[in-house]
């Protein structure tokens, strides 16, 4: 007998998530699948495949699991804020962007990466003026150190020179700001 089938959903979950944090995607994929499988998994369990789907760049499946937990547990803005980025990661800007103002922003008008995401987001839809807007309610709640405060004032810049070259296709930006768009 393995340790899947002496274990409850809750503890199986409980498992995943201790081998997600220390990035062993395989063995938590495992674990929160058998969780999955059993009638009384953990709601939490959707946010945890979710977030390894997102990982592994299954944008979808994370979609699915991510917009599960956030549909039944709507003050998880956390969770939602990862919702949207899958949403951004899979091709779904509009998505991306209502998910971030409605599902998280509404809760916690600062979330440091909603804030940025969202800007990010609406610089490639050259929404300049809300993109700009976001950065700005990030600088000013966030602490200068704050890794999204950095990561804005490099997006502020780049919107700068992209704005200032009158370029009207989409925007290149430096690969530095594109690599933010992973989870972690």
């Amino acid at each position: 007998m393995d340790r899947q089938e002496i274990l409850d959903a809750t503890e199986l979950t409980f498992f995943a998530q201790q081998a997600l944090q220390r990035g062993d995607l395989e063995k938590a994929l495992i674990m929160v699948k058998s969780a999955l499988a059993q009638e009384a998994a953990p709601m939490v369990s959707h946010a945890i495949i979710g977030r390894i789907y997102a990982q592994m760049g299954l944008f979808d499946r994370a979609v699915m699991h991510l917009q599960y937990y956030s549909d039944r547990e709507p003050d998880a803005y956390h969770v939602s804020s990862q919702l949207g980025l899958a949403l951004f990661r899979s091709g779904h800007s509009d998505a991306a962007i209502a998910t971030w103002e409605e599902k998280v922003l509404s809760i916690n008008a600062t979330h440091p990466p909603a804030l940025y995401f969202l800007a990010y987001a609406l610089a490639c839809k050259h929404d300049w003026a809300k993109s700009q807007r976001a950065i700005d309610i990030l600088l000013s709640s966030a602490g200068k150190d704050n890794l999204f405060s950095v990561k804005a004032k490099q997006l502020r810049s780049s919107i700068g020179k992209v704005t200032s070259s009158d370029s009207t296709g989409t925007p290149e930006w430096p690969q530095d700001l594109r690599d933010d768009l992973v989870f972690s």
